[in-house]
């Protein structure tokens, strides 16, 4: 008997995994809250208990509990008021080794809450018992890693395996090179070059997650940037605030199946619906219901398909002269 089994590939629901990342003040954690509150469509105050916050952050996420912020651009996403409500809450204190988050993460899923944020992070990697703080420790040698390396990349499997999604937020630095330039009399100076931000975790953590926004200290826009986007979602798309919009966006996304948003599939089944419509009421519904869903995701080219499609159901509906 044959040992694997052979079979078509495709496309199921995932639980998508997302990185935050963002100097002190750039609203990290209160895009995490939206973000969340999008993806599991909260609607009542007891939805917003299946959001659970593991804070390492000094409780900082508590400030925004029961504080009113409008969001919205009324253009790209609907101007909308959405009140932080009582999530569930983890006070999560030192020391972060390794195995603490994996049982935290286990212990959200036995729960069976329907989001985790792990806000911040960058604890993980730099905080008190933290895989630096733990390699020090053991004496900081080369050898060392050999211990501290592969239990933070169980760290890094556990969320990646979760059966829910999860949202981690990242502290950002300032990272600089210092390099010899000509100082115009024939020698040389020093010269401080910033190289931008980065975010404080291992090299390369972006790469373990679904989608990797930087949140801007100013605006307080998202953007992926050279960061990573397998939902390709929000990779050429203006960066903007993230709202519950965002999170319903990826939650389209992240539950399409077989036939994702956006494919020409999706497309091609949308705009048949849109043309077999009976009636003007059921035309209009459709339409509105496609528009919805697709958002930001669908192609000039593809929204001329369903616009097409509308006006030949409109004019099947409503003949002219009629």
């Amino acid at each position: 008997m044959a040992e694997f089994l052979l079979q078509p590939a495709t496309r199921k629901a995932v639980a998508p995994k997302i990185l935050l990342s963002g100097a002190s003040g750039s609203g990290k954690t209160l895009s995490a809250l939206l973000l969340a509150a999008g993806m599991i469509d909260v609607r009542t105050d007891a939805d917003w208990t299946d959001i659970v916050v593991a804070d390492a952050d000094n409780l900082s996420s508590t400030y925004y509990v029961d504080t009113a912020f409008t969001v919205g651009d009324g253009v790209n996403e609907p101007v909308e008021c959405v009140t932080i409500g009582r999530f569930t809450l983890i006070d999560f204190k030192p020391p972060y080794r390794p195995d603490r988050w994996i049982k935290l993460i286990n212990e959200v899923v036995e729960a069976k809450k329907k989001i985790l944020i792990l806000d911040n992070f960058s604890a993980e990697w730099e905080g008190e018992g933290g895989v630096l703080d733990w390699t020090r420790q053991l004496g900081g040698r080369a050898s060392d890693w050999s211990v501290t390396d592969p239990a933070h990349n169980r760290v890094l499997e556990a969320i990646r395996k979760a059966p829910i999604p999860i949202i981690a937020t990242l502290r950002e630095k300032q990272t600089i090179e210092i390099v010899k330039v000509p100082d115009g009399r024939g020698g040389e100076k020093t010269e401080v070059r910033k190289l931008g931000m980065k975010p404080k975790q291992r090299e390369g953590i972006e790469y373990e997650f679904d989608l990797q926004m930087s949140i801007a200290h100013d605006t307080h826009t998202a953007s992926v940037g050279t960061g990573k986007d397998r939902t390709g979602l929000f990779s050429t798309r203006i960066p903007g605030v993230i709202t519950p919009e965002t999170g319903r966006t990826l939650a389209n996304w992240a539950k399409s199946g077989d036939e994702p948003v956006g494919s020409r599939g999706w497309v091609a089944r949308r705009a048949a619906a849109i043309r077999d419509a009976k009636s003007i009421d059921e035309l209009r519904e459709v339409f509105q219901k496609t528009n919805t869903q697709g958002a930001s995701l669908l192609t000039v080219e593809q929204r001329n398909i369903l616009i097409a499609a509308k006006d030949a159901a409109k004019a099947r509906l409503q003949p002219q002269g009629s």
